[in-house]
């Protein structure tokens, strides 16, 4: 039972979303207002899954003003209220964010703050699992908890189907399934869900690679009892595993002790055993390159570029493999020097491009001291370790950002006010400013 007393908020708060929210019709966060009615669930998922806006170089923001033009204010206060549960998990982004991000949404809607229990904003400053790329763009997560939403709207009995872990595990995997492009397909947001809903039954973990790892690591504890979908099996290797662990111990995390042990199983490339895997692409938020040399690794402020970046990623990931394409330095582990192992993951790409915004050289931190003149500041170190190592450094501007000047960096990353840096516009010039990237990318690689 991998319930955890230090995440009891974040239960209590998901609790109060599927009782007023997905059971009923009023919102998580105006308690006195009716928001969540088949009606409205609908309508916001007309504006914002069914008529996405694509190939545009805009933001999440900007396509969500787009998407929400002349909404009426229940509907901006569904959307905020799906911020806030889409916030819950993350242990990346600061609470700061997280408010700034709700804040955003509530003034966009011309609303009145809603005056919410303390436990909501303790919930918001918990967080369970650590988020990348993938998560931090939004869209895709937005839109699982609106099928989801609609889905049980329409369902003549939702009550059981949220009663039961099995079922609404059916519902979110049919959810998935239903949507045909797998970039679009939110499985870091279902197993959030899974979790935040049914924590006696599955884990804080986000990522489908590390469950998989997790099953190739232990499935011979289960003799004959491997068999089920990679959620079951764990929930039974939890259980073998448990006598490891003292009373005080319990429950334990699989990101503890213990990881060491799976993690190093996934690196030796151990055989999975005969399970249903979940057939789509996840986002692990523990990006660890693999021993390929031909690779890029992508360096960028998510509060700069995030979306822009995200963009890049995908084309680059066509074009040279998933294996070969780094983001995201996401995780590291607990008693490790963080400036030695950033280093060590870049020395093993032969290419860092660095993702720069309009906003890339002067964001501050909450004392208002700008990040990059912190000698702690990632991606200070990510720039500074491949220039020291003589690794290809390739500045990337977006978003009509501006060539820096050597005058304005740190002294160890001065070297990048001199490099020649290519620009990757938004559209209709972003399709070729990135064929032309790549072009360059395959010169240096071969």
């Amino acid at each position: 039972m991998p319930k955890f007393a230090a995440y009891q908020p974040i239960y209590d708060v998901t609790q109060r979303f599927v009782d007023r929210c997905l059971l009923g019709n009023r919102s998580l966060l105006w308690l006195d207002q009716v928001v969540w009615t088949q009606a409205n669930v609908q309508e916001a998922k007309r504006r914002i899954v069914d008529q996405p806006i694509i190939g545009a170089n805009l933001s999440f923001t900007e396509k969500l003003k787009l998407q929400m033009q002349g909404a009426p204010p229940e509907l901006w206060m569904l959307v905020a209220d799906i911020q806030f549960i889409y916030c819950l998990p993350s242990t990346s982004l600061t609470v700061q964010g997280k408010r700034a991000a709700i804040r955003w949404t509530i003034e966009q809607g011309g609303l009145v703050s809603p005056d919410v229990p303390d436990n909501f904003w303790d919930a918001l400053g918990r967080g369970f699992a650590r988020t990348a790329l993938r998560y931090h763009m939004k869209h895709a997560q937005f839109s699982l908890i609106l099928r989801l939403a609609d889905a049980l709207k329409n369902h003549w009995h939702s009550h059981a189907l949220l009663g039961d872990h099995r079922q609404f595990y059916g519902l979110l995997n049919s959810l998935l399934a239903a949507i045909p492009n797998r970039i679009d397909q939110a499985w870091d947001m279902r197993n959030a869900l899974l979790y935040m809903i049914f924590p006696e039954h599955y884990e804080p973990i986000l990522s489908n690679a590390d469950k998989r790892a997790i099953v190739s690591a232990y499935h011979s504890l289960l003799g004959q009892a491997q068999l089920g979908n990679d959620d079951e099996v764990i929930e039974r290797i939890r259980t073998a595993l448990s006598p490891r662990f003292t009373a005080d111990e319990l429950p334990f995390s699989f990101y503890g002790s213990l990881k060491d042990e799976w993690k190093g199983a996934a690196s030796a490339q151990m055989q999975l055993p005969t399970v249903a895997h979940e057939a789509a692409e996840d986002e692990n938020p523990i990006s660890e390159p693999s021993s390929s040399t031909n690779t890029i690794f992508i360096s960028y402020r998510r509060d700069d570029s995030a979306d822009t970046t995200g963009r890049i990623y995908d084309w680059l990931v066509k074009e040279f493999t998933e294996e070969a394409v780094f983001k995201d330095v996401d995780s590291i582990p607990l008693g490790v020097n963080f400036k030695t192992h950033i280093s060590e993951i870049v020395s093993q790409c032969r290419i860092l491009l660095a993702i720069i915004g309009s906003r890339w050289i002067s964001i501050a931190d909450q004392a208002g001291n700008r990040r990059l003149d912190h000698p702690g500041d990632f991606v200070r170190i990510e720039i500074a370790s491949a220039l020291a190592r003589k690794i290809i450094v390739i500045p990337v501007y977006v978003q009509d950002a501006k060539p820096v000047s050597a005058s304005d960096l740190p002294d160890d990353m001065q070297e990048l006010g001199w490099l020649q840096g290519i620009s990757v516009r938004r559209d209709p010039d972003f399709k070729r400013d990135m064929e032309k990237l790549i072009k360059e990318l395959r010169k240096r690689l071969t």
